[in-house]
């Protein structure tokens, strides 16, 4: 009880993952350098403005990286937030390199997807779980914090103060900038 059970995945059997695993290779395989980008919708009123701000900047740079491998992650079911859904969809109708990884799945199953691409990802996503799976996976990420709780995180694994982003911040220049040092092969 006194650590995040993320901890522990890099310990556990992968085996009884691997179907779900290959599935989800199968149907978002990383033949290149890709960037993993999550969209979610916050989990407090008082968050709102700005996940809906990060998201609009997850946008630009779908727009802005049209010929670029770009993953989305919805970390949320479809039942929680259709729009974002259909919002995410649109956008993938409009950008031949960009897919969608949908939840629901396994939390373990994107971990051991990540972990077994890790040297061709790169990651920005305003969530804790999702940070901590790039830091064990060796997957470079923007870190960008919206919680007490990832400052703690980033504390943790070694983040300068100076190097953090809080989501409220976050510009698209920023966004930009790392993915142009991610593919550029700056990372």
């Amino acid at each position: 009880m006194d650590s995040d059970m993320a901890w522990h995945a890099p310990d556990l059997d992968p085996a009884p993952y691997a179907q779900d695993v290959a599935i989800l290779q199968e149907r978002c395989p990383i033949g290149s350098k890709t960037l993993l980008v999550a969209l979610r919708r916050p989990q407090s009123k008082r968050q709102q403005v700005q996940f809906i701000r990060f998201n609009k900047l997850v946008r630009g740079l779908i727009q802005n990286n049209p010929d670029q491998p770009i993953i989305l992650v919805m970390l949320e079911s479809e039942a929680k937030d259709p729009e974002l859904y259909e919002q995410a969809r649109k956008w993938r109708r409009r950008h031949r390199h960009l897919r969608i990884i949908e939840a629901p799945y396994n939390p373990l199953t994107l971990f051991l997807y990540i972990k077994q691409n890790h040297k061709r990802l790169g990651l920005i996503a305003p969530q804790l779980h999702l940070i901590m799976t790039a830091h064990l996976t060796g997957v470079p990420f923007l870190p960008i914090s919206y919680d007490n709780k990832v400052w703690q995180l980033l504390d943790q694994i070694g983040i300068p103060v100076e190097d953090r982003i809080e989501l409220s911040n976050v510009t698209g220049d920023e966004l930009q900038a790392f993915a142009n040092n991610f593919f550029g092969g700056n990372t």
